[in-house]
């Protein structure tokens, strides 16, 4: 099942909110209705960049829904939202940062009776630190883009999962900093517990040599795919179940 939330396509109108790292709850009818369609299927979400921080978010945030899954493949995921914000302006992501800009104007102007000075700011944003300071803050109930980066980041909390997490991060990433996945602790082993009992060992994280922006690439096209499917597979085989 795939979940495309940059925007809501021709159901736009309907939609009330707008996309933001935050939205994690958006994920779960889609995962109580996989859940009712085959309830003994173990699921699993794979998710990519800004995507991934949403998902965690939403692990996090909501540990019962989190429970109907197996497990979480983040991909290129901004865990701390603030030191992606400046990796991202960085000089050599200007061109980048022009093209993304004008694809959150369009998405701005399709919101359904945006407040108008809401609607100027966004026209009149110079960077995507301005566009969230004055529109994704705000339609996500944030004061500002600092306080939506320090509500939304997972970098600090991320050992609290519930259920098991990879994050695969690769070292070059123009845009995502690779030293909120480094700073993760690593699992002393099975005997390393959570307060609530659960292993600590829920977390792994991965940052390989190369790889940019989920571009993961070898002769086989893309090698995260067959090793988010071989890490699926382990840890449905280890529940006694087919992935």
């Amino acid at each position: 099942l795939r979940v495309n939330m940059r925007g809501a396509g021709p159901a736009r109108p309907l939609a009330r909110g707008t996309y933001n790292a935050g939205a994690g709850a958006d994920l779960i009818p889609f995962i109580d209705a996989a859940a009712r369609l085959d309830p003994d299927t173990p699921l699993f979400i794979m998710a990519h960049s800004l995507g991934g921080t949403a998902a965690l978010n939403m692990i996090l945030d909501y540990p019962a829904a989190a429970q109907r899954l197996r497990g979480l493949v983040a991909i290129g995921t901004p865990l701390d939202m603030a030191a992606s914000a400046a990796r991202f302006h960085a000089p050599r992501n200007r061109l980048y940062i022009r093209y993304m800009l004008a694809g959150l104007k369009h998405i701005a102007a399709t919101i359904p009776d945006i407040d108008p000075e809401l609607y100027r700011a966004a026209m009149a944003a110079k960077s995507i630190i301005e566009f969230d300071d004055h529109v994704t803050a705000r339609l996500a109930g944030y004061a500002d883009s600092g306080a939506y980066y320090a509500g939304t980041s997972v970098h600090q909390r991320l050992q609290e999962a519930t259920i098991p997490v990879l994050v695969l991060q690769g070292s070059n990433d123009p845009w995502i900093p690779d030293q909120p996945a480094l700073d993760q602790p690593v699992p002393a082993g099975p005997a390393d517990l959570k307060d609530n009992g659960a292993a600590r060992g829920d977390v792994q994280v991965v940052v390989t040599r190369g790889g940019g922006h989920v571009g993961f690439h070898d002769r086989q096209l893309n090698w995260h795919i067959r090793a988010t499917l071989s890490w699926c597979s382990a840890l449905a085989a280890n529940a006694g179940v087919s992935a």
